[in-house]
């Protein structure tokens, strides 16, 4: 998976990141105190991944509106 940075440094209050498991699968992990945050950054990740991976456009589940 090639990477890119999806925020900037003075973006964000928390940390996160992205480890691609053995076979399939992305171990993803957010440290920090805005949940707010949290969500977007693992929408934006998801996005990233489905659309570089599946070409497919990434559509929100419903469960996460």
């Amino acid at each position: 998976m090639r990477q890119q940075q999806l925020w900037t440094n003075n973006q964000r209050q928390g940390e996160a990141g992205v480890t691609q498991m053995q076979g399939n699968g992305l171990l993803c992990r957010y440290r920090g105190a805005s949940v707010t945050e949290a969500k977007n950054w693992f929408i934006q990740t998801w996005q990233f991944y489905r659309q570089s991976n599946f070409g497919e456009k990434a559509i929100a589940p419903r469960v996460w509106l």
